[in-house]
C-alpha cells in the first residue's frame, strides 16, 4: 500500500490594525494617551499624527501640557 503525503499549511490573517486612544480628564483639561499598532512605520506616524491633530483641535481649550 503505497503512503499518501499530505501537506498542511496554516495561514495566520492578519487582523487590521488595532487603534486606541485614551483620553483623561484631569483637573487643567485634558490629555490623552494614543496606541496604534501597525508594521508599516510610516503609516504608522501618519496616523498618530492624524489622531493627535484632532485631538488637539477638539481640546485645544482644555489640553493640558
Amino acid at each position: 500500500m503505497a503512503e499518501e503525503v499530505k501537506e498542511i499549511i496554516h495561514k495566520w490573517e492578519r487582523a487590521d490594525p488595532t487603534k486606541k486612544v485614551k483620553l483623561i480628564k484631569q483637573s487643567k483639561g485634558y490629555a490623552w494617551e494614543i496606541t496604534y499598532e501597525n508594521l508599516d512605520n510610516v503609516e504608522l506616524m501618519r496616523e498618530i499624527q492624524l489622531i493627535d491633530a484632532q485631538l488637539r483641535e477638539k481640546f485645544k481649550s482644555e489640553e493640558v501640557g
